[in-house]
């Protein structure tokens, strides 16, 4: 199938012409909106060596994207050091629908209608599930994706039964970065004043603990997103990148400044100024931007994230809160400022009924009853 993929490409590109095993590109891809499916794809370039990218494909035209949702980026036209496609090129594991496809299975939020992400209860109400949902386009962040999904976030953050939220995304991608359809009309003014950026700092207003279950890519504000979240589960196939560099354009939601923070200065720098030094699974969880990698299917990697954010929910939600804050002072304080931010949350939990029924539980052997008493 990847073969015959790969061969259909090459005609519908035109102009091709082959040398050994080595399949030339004499013109630029065509520029298409709308795709009907994608595949993992890498080309050679003499320069450069193996490149990794995604082509999306329609009924008449095909389209190569490296490593940035909506944009297309360089691939060298003939005459210039070699750049070449080949079918085998094209990834023979990459994963069938039924391993990316994701089924929630939970309640509906009430009163809310969102066109682009779903958003669901689960577990009794004690975690909220909210699914990126545009699979045709890798879930590409748009203005009314990022309303949608803070809308939900603090409809589930007010809710006193929900413990812990849960975010992924449908299909082969978490989510591969901005819709630049919507970016490339900025200007000076408006990219400093976009809601776009700014509106993605209400995140860090949310109480309660963000779990990521980061399935394929999370580039550009992709990346940034899962980085917003409080703990990240990968899957197999997640690779995480900063490509806007490719755009002239750097990182704009946070993640010049969580990255480094995650991965540290020397790598943080390598992908964010190369646009191409991408992360995957294995790194991801070395180096501490990913908790744990979760093996097989995608419904198996958000079934994990959903056991785990039940396991957070069954713990005192007040004292889950001042824990999430003690942690994340530690992002925006130095160690003697955090330290006593550290220090007051400690004493404030002595203040809740759940303390006192966690201690005596615990002397008493047996299963604590919280009644999260600050709701």
């Amino acid at each position: 199938m990847a073969a015959q993929i790969g061969a259909k490409a090459m005609r519908a590109l035109g102009g091709l012409a082959t040398h050994g095993s080595q399949c030339y590109s004499r013109r630029m891809f065509n520029i298409t909106k709308h795709f009907e499916a994608s595949y993992p794809v890498q080309y050679h370039s003499r320069s450069h060596g193996m490149r990794e990218g995604l082509l999306f494909s329609s009924r008449d035209s095909f389209r190569v994207f490296l490593g940035f949702s909506q944009t297309l980026t360089e691939l060298p036209q003939h005459g210039k050091k070699g750049s070449f496609l080949s079918p085998r090129c094209f990834n023979q594991e990459s994963k069938s629908a039924e391993e990316t496809a994701v089924e929630v299975d939970g309640a509906p939020l009430e009163g809310k209608d969102y066109k682009y992400i779903k958003a669901e209860l689960v577990e009794n109400g004690a975690v909220g599930v909210v699914l990126l949902n545009r699979p045709k386009v890798l879930n590409a962040l748009s203005l009314a994706v990022m309303h949608e999904v803070i809308d939900a976030y603090k409809t589930f953050d007010s809710l006193s039964q929900v413990g812990a939220i849960v975010i992924t995304g449908q299909g082969k991608a978490f989510a591969a970065g901005v819709d630049i359809n919507e970016l490339k009309e900025h200007n000076l003014v408006n990219a400093f004043v976009s809601q776009f950026i700014f509106k993605w700092s209400e995140v860090a207003t949310i109480q309660k603990p963000i779990i990521a279950a980061v399935n394929g890519y999370a580039l550009g504000g992709g990346c940034e997103v899962a980085m917003m979240s409080d703990i990240i589960l990968v899957g197999e196939k997640a690779i995480f990148g900063q490509p806007e560099i490719k755009l002239a354009a750097i990182p704009g939601m946070g993640g010049t400044q969580r990255l480094i923070r995650e991965v540290g200065k020397s790598r943080a720098m390598e992908m964010i100024l190369t646009g191409k030094a991408f992360i995957n699974a294995e790194e991801a969880c070395q180096r501490g931007l990913a908790s744990r990698l979760v093996p097989g299917t995608n419904q198996a990697l958000l079934a994990e994230a959903i056991t785990l954010a039940r396991t957070i929910s069954e713990s005192s939600r007040p004292v889950v809160i001042m824990a999430k804050a003690a942690v994340n002072a530690a992002y925006e304080l130095g160690l003697h400022e955090g330290v006593r931010k550290e220090r007051d949350l400690f004493g404030a939990a002595f203040g809740l009924e759940d303390n006192k029924e966690g201690m005596s539980a615990f002397l008493e052997k047996r299963k604590p009853n919280f009644n999260h008493s600050t709701y």
